[in-house]
């Protein structure tokens, strides 16, 4: 007989999907689909450096240079002269990088769409358009978080 505890069961872990792969079925590091969709939605706006891929981030320009650099290695990133500034380096995802980014997008939409199964349309449309708001409204939350209090030096 026991003390009037129940035993405890562990809770039941979610099944993992497994891990995206490259080309050649390695599994591809999760930093890699992180700068290269970084540097993908940058790029819309016009030359993307290390800055401006950690700033997408959220990370400092160290960390950023430390994901450039293993993504550039792996193939899913080069290195280009800036048009503006001669002495500047870009960042341009190569072709690879590119497929990276839509096997990794086409993933998530697996992911979700499992998820989600069951749902109606009017509700899969209602969660979507609260999530576009939530992540439209980040960086504007960031911002207010990392400002100074108004009164407080």
């Amino acid at each position: 007989m026991g003390y009037g505890h129940a035993p405890r069961r562990r809770p039941r872990q979610p099944e993992r999907q497994p891990p995206l792969h490259d080309e050649q079925g390695q599994p591809v590091a999760y930093a890699h689909i992180l700068v290269t969709e970084a540097v993908g939605t940058r790029a819309r706006g016009g030359e993307v450096t290390i800055g401006a891929a950690g700033a997408e981030l959220d990370v400092d320009e160290s960390t950023a240079s430390r994901f450039v650099t293993a993504a550039h290695a792996a193939g899913y990133l080069d290195r280009a002269r800036s048009i503006a500034d001669a002495r500047r380096k870009v960042l341009v995802l190569t072709p690879a990088g590119e497929r990276l980014r839509e096997r990794a997008a086409a993933a998530r939409r697996r992911i979700l769409s499992a998820l989600l199964h069951g749902w109606s349309s009017g509700d899969r449309d209602v969660l979507a358009g609260l999530v576009s708001r939530f992540a439209a409204d980040l960086p504007a939350r960031h911002r207010r978080r990392l400002a100074p209090a108004s009164g407080h030096r």
